[in-house]
C-alpha cells in the first residue's frame, strides 16, 4: 500500500462503494491510462526530432571545439 494513503482509507473505499461504483472507477482509470499512453506515443515523434536536432548541435560544437570544423 502506498505510504501517502491513510491505512483505513482503502478499507473505507472498498466497503462504502458498491460494485457498480468500483467498476466505473476502474473504467475511468483504464480510460485515463489509455489516453495518457496515446499522448506519449503521439509525442514520441516530436520528441525524437528535438533530440535529433540537439544531438546535431552538440556534435557540431564538439567538432568546432576540437578544431575539426567542417
Amino acid at each position: 500500500m502506498s505510504a501517502g494513503i491513510r491505512p483505513g482509507l482503502w478499507k473505507w473505499f472498498v466497503v462504502s462503494c458498491h460494485g457498480q461504483d468500483l467498476i466505473e472507477y476502474t473504467l475511468l482509470l483504464a480510460f485515463l491510462c489509455l489516453a495518457s499512453a496515446a499522448l506519449f506515443i503521439g509525442a514520441g515523434g516530436a520528441l525524437g526530432g528535438v533530440w535529433s536536432v540537439a544531438n546535431s548541435h552538440i556534435n557540431k560544437g564538439h567538432h568546432y571545439a576540437k578544431g575539426q570544423d567542417k
